[in-house]
């Protein structure tokens, strides 16, 4: 899989997708599912950030660091991956106009 910007020309897509950076962004037309997925992942890794992570760090506990980096490497990998889901073309086939013959 090849994660290669591909640029796209606006006269070129249909429908009610946005382009963004020169064609290299293509958004659909809703931007709440990502926004509210956004907040959905970053409330609870602040609160477990602010609360337990100290606690365990202040208290020399020796799983305080492995929690710590674990938090992080999968706050990091959630972000990009939550980023190339919603900005990139999902390649959806459109159905054809004529029925597939019977089988």
């Amino acid at each position: 899989m090849s994660f290669c910007c591909e640029v796209y020309d606006e006269a070129l897509v249909q429908g009610n997708n946005r382009l963004y950076c020169g064609g290299r962004l293509l958004v659909g037309p809703n931007l709440k599912g990502p926004l509210w997925t956004l907040l959905l992942i970053l409330i609870p890794t602040i609160l477990i950030l602010s609360i337990p992570i100290p606690w365990l760090l202040q208290n020399n506990h020796p799983s305080g660091p492995f929690f710590l980096a674990l938090t992080l490497a999968l706050l990091i990998t959630n972000l990009t991956l939550l980023f190339l889901t919603s900005t990139t073309d999902p390649g959806i086939i459109p159905r054809s106009p004529t029925p597939p013959p019977d089988l």
